[in-house]
């Protein structure tokens, strides 16, 4: 069936961009030009493409799969009452935790293929699944296919396949991680240019050798990254980073619940994305 056909009395089909009507037992959002998605109580999501008959098989199910994990998955998650990031998680070799990264998708997915190419494992990307359980932040892996833009893929020399024709994301496959783990860090990116000056709290003898050496070396902005992500040990984020929660001290190396009323991270509950129109917010 496809949102045309199912234009009922209680819907109007927008004339322009998306929508999604929490009001319903079903959530219903209405993606005009790929088709409808309904998501249950329980999480469960049904998906219908516009104008399947016509299509091809290949285009039907590649607009099926950009309806399923594009938008039904996350919604699915925050219907079920998970804290959606906008950011990528990583696992890193012979770890039980993760590290979630979140910036500009541009940059996570850099980081991201570089990570992967040291051996690091990927729990999703774009969107994660979060939630609390006790004192520990956990992070749910999402089954959606990992997505980059063609210039990274080429850029990274990683083997890619297109989404759909006229799109310009191209599918990669990388080492998938596919149980939840507690977040160990969280890792803001944030892009610069290889002549910008580089702030990192010194301690001892690093600050003194920076003293006495004079101006550091430009480098690559994101070399700069991976080799912070990929060599600080997980359970001594950034002290900017932690601010919102207790320091760990038990030496398992975790996030932990924010005490008092500060609130939750900053970008969580960033799903449904901005712009989208919605009737009503249910809290969960």
């Amino acid at each position: 069936m496809t949102a045309t056909d199912d234009s009922g009395a209680d819907r109007t089909i927008p004339l322009n961009g998306p929508t999604l009507d929490c009001d319903r037992d079903a959530w219903l959002g209405t993606f005009p030009g790929l088709g409808v998605v309904r998501v249950e109580e329980d999480g469960t999501v049904t998906v219908d493409v516009d104008n399947a008959d016509v299509l091809t098989a290949e285009e039907r199910s590649n607009r099926e799969r950009a309806l399923r994990f594009g938008w039904g998955e996350p919604l699915s998650f925050a219907r079920r009452g998970f804290w959606c990031a906008g950011g990528a998680a990583a696992v890193p070799p012979r770890s039980d935790g993760c590290v979630l990264l979140l910036g500009d998708p541009h940059e996570v997915a850099n980081v991201m293929l570089e990570l992967a190419a040291r051996g690091w494992a990927m729990m999703g990307d774009r969107v994660t699944p979060l939630e609390w359980q006790g004192d520990d932040l956990v992070a749910h892996p999402r089954a959606a296919p990992l997505l980059v833009s063609r210039r990274t893929a080429e850029r990274a020399g990683v083997e890619s396949h297109s989404v759909r024709a006229n799109s310009d994301s191209r599918i990669v496959e990388l080492l998938r991680a596919r149980e939840p783990r507690n977040v160990v860090a969280i890792v803001l990116l944030r892009p610069r240019k290889p002549a910008d000056a580089r702030f990192t709290p010194l301690f001892g003898h690093e600050r003194f050798a920076v003293g006495t050496r004079g101006e550091e070396q430009a480098v690559d902005s994101t070399q700069v990254v991976v080799e912070d992500v990929a060599q600080r040990p997980p359970a001594a984020g950034p002290a900017e980073l932690r601010r919102r929660g207790d320091r760990d001290t038990s030496g398992r190396g975790r996030v932990r619940r924010p005490r008092g009323d500060e609130g939750a991270w900053p970008a969580v509950r960033a799903w449904p994305p901005r712009g989208v129109p919605r009737r009503r917010a249910r809290r969960a």
